[in-house]
């Protein structure tokens, strides 16, 4: 996703931090065009795209729901009130289009006869190790133990996600996160050691 106008977004950005209400408005006016050519991406690459039948439009309304309507909990704000800059903002965006198809592919396939489970194809997530290939585990148990994993430490869900999910490096990842290298590898680390645990574990359920 390229900002066609970084600058004036985080100006925007700043101004929604500060309460300027109007900000929000002006701010998915500013980026709109943008979520939407991403929708259409994430939805193309999406190994769940034949999972569902969103719409790119209604994918980036459901986004932005997300985003900015008030959560159940009053004593928090919307997530877009707090989002300190347009690097931010770019990773938060992927983060929920890609929790919001894996929430509409669990659902479809809740209603739907079980399938014989495959090996991982998420190229992505490969890099963890050989011991990827060898599971009998689909997509949507790799995203039910990031939820796991989020539950337990969100940080270390954060940082597995930037590294293999969205690709980016660690540079990148450590910024959006506010953490020294050292602690984002640190993160990762014991990440991928909960993640392998658990999707073993799933992985022997099965045989």
């Amino acid at each position: 996703m390229a900002l066609t106008n970084p600058n004036e977004v985080d100006e925007l950005l700043a101004k929604v931090r500060a309460g300027d209400t109007g900000a929000r408005d002006r701010l998915i006016t500013e980026i709109y065009p943008e979520l939407k050519k991403l929708a259409q991406s994430v939805m193309g690459q999406s190994e769940y795209r034949r999972n569902h039948t969103l719409t790119p439009t209604a994918l980036v309304n459901q986004l932005w729901l997300k985003m900015a309507a008030p959560p159940n909990d009053r004593s928090k704000r919307p997530q877009i009130d707090s989002i300190p800059n347009s690097f931010a903002l770019i990773w938060t965006v992927k983060k929920n289009l890609s929790d919001i198809l894996t929430d509409h592919a669990r659902a479809r396939r809740a209603q739907k006869r079980p399938s014989a489970l495959t090996r991982v194809d998420i190229e992505a997530m490969m890099s963890l190790g050989d011991w990827m290939r060898e599971l009998k585990v689909d997509s949507l148990d790799i995203h039910q133990a990031l939820a796991e994993l989020r539950e337990k430490n969100a940080q270390q869900a954060e940082a597995i996600e930037m590294k293999y999910i969205l690709g980016y490096t660690i540079e990148e990842s450590a910024a959006a996160m506010g953490v020294p290298f050292i602690t984002f590898r640190r993160h990762c680390q014991a990440a991928e050691d909960f993640l392998r645990k658990r999707l073993k574990s799933v992985s022997e359920s099965r045989k």
